[in-house]
Formats: C-alpha cells, structure tokens, sequence
C-alpha cells in the first residue's frame, strides 16, 4: 500500500486549519464500502537501544 501525503506534517495550527478547509471535501459521509469481513491490526514499539515491545 502506498500511501500519499499532500502536506508536510510539521505545520503551525493556521496551516493546519488551511490544510483540513482544502481537504474536507475528500470526507465521505455515506457507506460506499461493502460488508466488512476482516479487521486487522498491528503494533509495534521500540525502546531506547535495540529492544522492541
């Protein structure tokens, strides 16, 4: 999955805002999926050195 950001992510809140007025209208408000069969999830985490949680 390939995954595209349009913004940078460091931003002040007034861009912040500027961005989601430009993106509000990619929201959906209907269902235009299917019935949903699988959920799945992962996590991961890393402390400081080499250890992973």
């Amino acid at each position: 999955m390939r995954l595209h950001h349009p913004h940078a992510w460091e931003v002040t809140p007034k861009e912040a805002i500027a961005i989601q007025e430009r993106l509000r209208h990619l929201v959906r408000l209907e269902d235009c999926m299917g019935e949903v069969r699988r959920v799945a999830g992962t996590d991961v985490g890393f402390e400081r050195g080499t250890a992973v949680t």
